[in-house]
């Protein structure tokens, strides 16, 4: 009967050390659901990459838009969103990445202004908690 206690006390006692450790607080800032779409010259821009970076510091959020230009940031993993507060925004097309019927390296051209990807990119959002719609149309000519 005594073992049987002790086995009794030992699973409540781990599943109050579970609990805890499930309640303690995430270092994950806070974060808003951000989508969009993203044209150039009032047309989708697929196979861009988005790139929100929070101006106070932090993890850059990002994602590659679809054939729509639709976005949906990834902030780690699968957890979508980006930090709240003020971004800068760049939005790129030159990348390389694996051809998926070749296997072989294919570096995508630049289709983006330069003042939309630079470091002094004219891009920028403000993200609030909740779900944010950010929608960028660039333009190729000034």
């Amino acid at each position: 009967m005594k073992q049987f206690q002790q086995i009794l006390l030992g699973i409540a006692a781990t599943g109050m050390l579970l609990s805890f450790g499930c309640s303690a607080k995430s270092d994950q800032p806070d974060l808003g659901v951000v989508r969009g779409t993203v044209t150039i010259d009032g047309k989708p821009l697929e196979g861009a990459i988005i790139s929100f970076s929070p101006t106070e510091g932090g993890r850059v959020s990002q994602d590659k838009t679809d054939a729509k230009g639709t976005f949906n940031l990834i902030y780690i993993g699968s957890t979508r969103g980006a930090k709240t507060g003020k971004h800068s925004v760049r939005i790129t097309t030159a990348y390389e990445a694996v051809d998926p019927a070749t296997g072989q390296m294919v570096e995508h051209e630049e289709r983006v202004p330069k003042r939309y990807n630079s470091t002094n990119t004219v891009l920028a959002a403000d993200i609030t908690p909740g779900k944010n719609t950010v929608d960028f149309d660039l333009q190729s000519t000034p």
